[in-house]
């Protein structure tokens, strides 16, 4: 399972920002909060609960919780689920508090409380800033379906094959990691779905005792930020939206698009590369890549081992892999460059650190379930129909024909055989609340702008600004995007121009 198609922000909310120019701005003003109730019945057990906060372990200074949902909210009094949450109190005058999810799915957003507050500490002094680790995830019961030697065979298969054996093989593994979430993960595994984590939103809400939700949301975060004001408008407070996933987009367009972003993604990569004194890549854009595609089938011929890990081979799949991984940031691909490099004299032990990366896999070999519950969620977005074989082989075949490097990446072949019935699937979210701030980046390889644009059409009041960049999260990029969304955040200020930051610093 490629882990990039609706990527998280967790790792690059806490890496170093460049500096950027920034516009003026100017703020609207909106109605006063109404104190509402959370969408229950007024005997469900859950409506009226209170957190209660202690010391969080590894960080003192934030305070943890568990909040109580139910695992179907068709049948809110039978069986329950712990969500963990931690909280990163205000450190000046508090204005209310912030919910904040990284993306994934599959991603634990604790992390991202106090990843958001030192990337932003205008925002921490006015905010609680809230994380939580979606159901399904992390502390929240996380989805385990595959041992971790079960793991490495799966990502030892060829999941991007070009022969009969090789997709029977593919899907063979599909359908076994399928089996095994329906015998491991029980009754959660139907309600992982995105509705579900917005409707537990609502009950975090409510137990934070705020009339309305305030949220940062990035990536798929953003995807659960609208359906959140889909069902809920009267509750919607301050909203920004990161790298923003169109709710319209079906499984299989979402393949497509995913990679037609990936590959512009790469020919920008090598473009900016080849144009370097003293690229490793050399100075001719063609000639790299065809560098890099005959070190693709070259891996997939004869894998290599890597000097840290010599029992699992790098294939061409992991290359494949790898790439797409270090494409997601434009800070990290300084180190693509020599990881590629190296890979080309034999040396791939750095492709193999990628690709583990993207696979959810530690050092120590043990796997995240963030693959997993990748599935679950990206599953339960799409019918019966769109996920079936056949369409994930239009997918796939209209993918590779725009891209043969990324196009035969077939990630999501275990949705054909997932257990669990589909969920609410991909539809328009058009809703009226106050202004939401959507961000994107006008080349970002993971959610592509169109997404963003189509998305700022149905949430009307809403305003979408980008910035000219290649990776993925607007807030990543420097001071500017950082201000753009604090200010915002803080104070309900809108950009006055759409395209509020420059590469100026």
């Amino acid at each position: 399972m490629r882990m990039r198609y609706w990527a998280g922000l967790a790792l690059l909310l806490s890496v170093g920002v460049a500096g950027t120019g920034c516009s003026g701005s100017q703020t609207p003003s909106g109605p006063a909060a109404r104190p509402l109730p959370v969408d229950a019945g007024k005997d469900s057990w859950y409506a009226g609960q209170k957190l209660s906060w202690r010391p969080c372990p590894q960080l003192p200074a934030a305070r943890c919780a568990t909040l109580t949902v139910p695992v179907d909210y068709a049948r809110p009094n039978g069986a329950r689920l712990q969500l963990a949450v931690e909280k990163l109190p205000a450190s000046g005058k508090k204005r209310g508090s912030l919910v904040v999810n990284p993306g994934g799915p599959g991603i634990p957003g604790r992390e991202t409380a106090p990843a958001l507050a030192r990337l932003a500490p205008a925002v921490h002094a006015h905010y609680d800033i809230v994380g939580f680790d979606p159901r399904g995830v992390g502390g929240s019961s996380q989805l385990h379906c595959l041992n971790d030697a079960a793991h490495d065979a799966y990502y030892a298969t060829d999941r991007a094959p070009d022969s009969r054996a090789g997709k029977d093989r593919l899907r063979q593994q599909a359908l076994a990691l399928a089996k095994a979430c329906q015998a491991r993960a029980g009754a959660l595994l139907a309600h992982m779905g995105t509705a579900e984590a917005a409707r537990d939103m609502d009950v975090l809400r409510a137990a934070l005792s705020e009339a309305d939700l305030n949220y940062a949301g990035f990536s798929y975060g953003t995807l659960l930020g609208q359906y959140y004001a889909e069902r809920y408008p009267e509750h919607v407070g301050r909203m920004y939206l990161d790298s923003v996933m169109d709710p319209a987009r079906t499984l299989p367009e979402i393949i497509i698009d995913d990679v037609v972003g990936a590959q512009k993604a790469y020919e920008a990569f090598l473009a900016h590369c080849t144009k370097q004194p003293g690229c490793p890549l050399g100075d001719d854009q063609a000639a790299a890549d065809r560098r890099i595609t005959q070190l693709v089938t070259r891996l997939n011929s004869h894998p290599l081992a890597a000097k840290t890990d010599p029992a699992r081979p790098v294939t061409g799949s992991d290359l494949r892999d790898a790439l797409v991984a270090g494409l997601t940031s434009e800070q990290g691909r300084p180190s693509l460059v020599q990881a590629l490099a190296s890979a080309e004299r034999g040396d791939v032990t750095a492709v193999r650190a990628l690709a583990d990366d993207a696979h959810g896999r530690a050092r120590n070999g043990v796997f995240s379930g963030a693959d997993e519950s990748f599935l679950a969620v990206a599953c339960a977005f799409a019918t019966r129909e769109q996920r079936s074989d056949q369409a994930l082989d239009r997918a796939v075949a209209a993918a590779t024909a725009m891209s043969p490097l990324f196009g035969p990446i077939d990630s999501f072949r275990p949705c054909a055989h997932w257990p669990a019935a589909s969920a609410v699937t991909a539809h328009p979210i058009k809703t009226t609340t106050g202004p939401i701030l959507l961000a994107n980046n006008t080349g970002d390889p993971s959610t592509p702008l169109a997404w963003a644009q189509s998305a700022a059409r149905n949430l009307h009041g809403s305003v979408l600004v980008t910035h000219s960049a290649t990776s993925h999260g607007f807030v990543t990029l420097g001071p500017c995007p950082v201000r753009t969304m604090s200010d915002y955040l803080v104070s309900g200020t809108i950009p006055r121009t759409r395209t509020p930051c420059t590469n100026a610093t």
